[in-house]
């Protein structure tokens, strides 16, 4: 499994670290992002956590599962399943937050998992969809006869985040999921879509529309001049990833690849105990009887420090591990970062990175918000 994402998770043009932000855009998994929209990341994170902002995530991977046996086959390899029951025990239209892990328990993908009727079913990562995910699905999904499609090229993602995101819903005539991963029908920009209350970007509030490539430029107009009349903005990606990373939200390619152990990636609330899945037995025993040798940490610098992502974790002159991830986090007005570390230094008074600055280590805030 190593060997097969070695070369997916480097950057396409030869660099070595995928998460390379420089000039006007960002480059993350062999795309450009633009690092902001006309308006400093300062200022959109503001418009982002006091009114609303606009997100293009038509990147996002998507794959669809259908076929007599696919309900089967979720039931064997989600880490969770099923969703929460609406109240009074009807049907519930809420997805859950799952997993795919190999047999030796190692991370596969994470994903929404949301059933769109009796016998399909959808996955929505938070990364671009990798051919390794659908392979691993299709080599079960072949023994059961469940059909397996990519969706990406066909569904794009537009996500609104903020307190006043369900106002802007609200603006254009849709109704607002309530519960985490409720997903209602609405019709937005003359387009019908489907909109999911999301938890992706951490404490503020999200919503996704699932909507139909052609459809996908209306509606993003549409939301987003409903968005600006009410102090609102397009959001670009250094904002975006403070708001990540203030959260503790750990992202595939960037932090962490599919040899790492759930725990080890801060991903456990995609993990149940109770029912038996593919790499099941790995995880309760990591639970029960074990630890992981590493685990992803935040690191916080002084007020004009620099952190780079990829520079080495010191802890006594020894090297702890490697930062991952990096703001300028806007809420504390210092940089933050993720970083990978080995266990062993998790408590250590005296940890610096590479060229001399000292840092805090912590752990990342849990993800009760996910929990059912």
């Amino acid at each position: 499994m190593r060997g097969e994402l070695g070369s997916e998770a480097r950057r396409e043009d030869g660099g070595a670290a995928p998460g390379d932000v420089g000039g006007a855009f960002a480059r993350v998994w062999g795309r450009e992002f633009p690092r902001h929209h006309g308006r400093s990341a300062a200022d959109e994170y503001v418009r982002a956590t006091t009114a609303c902002v606009v997100v293009d995530h038509d990147w996002r991977g998507v794959l669809d599962l259908s076929g007599e046996r696919a309900a089967d086959l979720v039931g064997r390899l989600l880490t969770r399943w099923p969703p929460p029951s609406a109240p009074g025990g009807g049907p519930s239209r809420r997805g859950v937050d799952a997993a795919l892990l190999s047999a030796k328990g190692r991370l596969i993908a994470a994903f929404q998992a949301h059933q769109l009727g009796p016998v399909s079913f959808r996955l929505v990562l938070p990364e671009p969809m990798r051919e390794f995910v659908t392979t691993a699905f299709g080599r079960y999904a072949f023994l059961d006869d469940v059909a397996v499609e990519n969706r990406a090229g066909e569904l794009g993602i537009v996500a609104l985040l903020g307190p006043r995101a369900a106002d802007v819903l609200s603006a254009v005539g849709a109704g607002v999921p309530g519960a985490l991963l409720e997903c209602r029908d609405a019709r937005v920009a003359g387009v019908d879509v489907e909109i999911v209350r999301s938890a992706e970007s951490g404490a503020i509030t999200g919503f996704e529309l699932w909507v139909p490539r052609d459809g996908a430029a209306a509606v993003r107009s549409e939301l987003l001049a409903r968005a600006v009349a009410i102090g609102g903005a397009a959001l670009g990606w250094d904002a975006s990833e403070a708001l990540r990373i203030e959260a503790g939200r750990t992202r595939w390619g960037v932090d962490y690849d599919d040899d790492c152990f759930p725990a080890e990636v801060h991903q456990e609330h995609r993990l149940s105990f109770d029912r038996c899945y593919v790499g099941q037995e790995v995880a309760a025993r990591l639970r029960t009887y074990g630890h992981v040798n590493r685990r992803l940490v935040w690191l916080h610098a002084a007020a004009g420090s620099s952190l780079e992502a990829g520079a080495r974790v010191l802890a006594g002159g020894e090297e702890a591990g490697r930062v991952t991830s990096v703001c300028e986090s806007f809420a504390r007005g210092v940089p933050l970062a993720i970083a990978m570390v080995k266990r062993k230094y998790g408590e250590s008074d005296e940890v610096s990175v590479e060229g001399g600055a000292s840092v805090v280590l912590t752990e990342l805030p849990g993800r009760e918000d996910c929990e059912t």
